[in-house]
């Protein structure tokens, strides 16, 4: 088990992205990312599942072309997608990428149980409004 304080992990600039890695196995990699005002991650094609939830502040993501603002304490999952995230006044969020290996993981929905356990630890540290 590894207990974690995502309120205190260093987050380094984009360039040194690789750095807010904070746990990796196969199946999923989590890392922090920190953005100041004005602050954005340029738009990528991700090949993964992504998770991201908001520790502190707001922005606004697009996947796949669709804008929706997500908040403090809230969490946006997305199948592989094209992504980008900007942020007016500041973000602090946890990204989670989630490695399906292979079309039969993808067929047996390998990541339901995981994504479960994800969403049931959103819900209990939940501190916004």
């Amino acid at each position: 088990m590894k207990i974690v304080d995502l309120h205190s992990i260093t987050a380094y600039p984009l360039e040194e992205k690789d750095k807010n890695v904070f746990f990796e196995t196969r199946e999923f990699k989590t890392r922090i990312t920190e953005l100041g005002e004005g602050g954005k991650i340029p738009q990528c094609d991700m090949t993964s599942h992504v998770i991201f939830v908001v520790i502190k502040g707001e922005a606004e993501l697009t996947v796949n072309e669709e804008t929706k603002t997500i908040r403090e304490g809230e969490a946006m999952i997305t199948e592989p997608a094209r992504l980008s995230l900007y942020s007016e006044r500041g973000v602090r969020i946890m990204g989670i990428q989630i490695h399906l290996q292979n079309e039969r993981e993808i067929r047996h929905g390998c990541c339901n149980e995981l994504v479960t356990g994800l969403l049931i630890f959103i819900s209990h540290t939940h501190t916004g409004p």
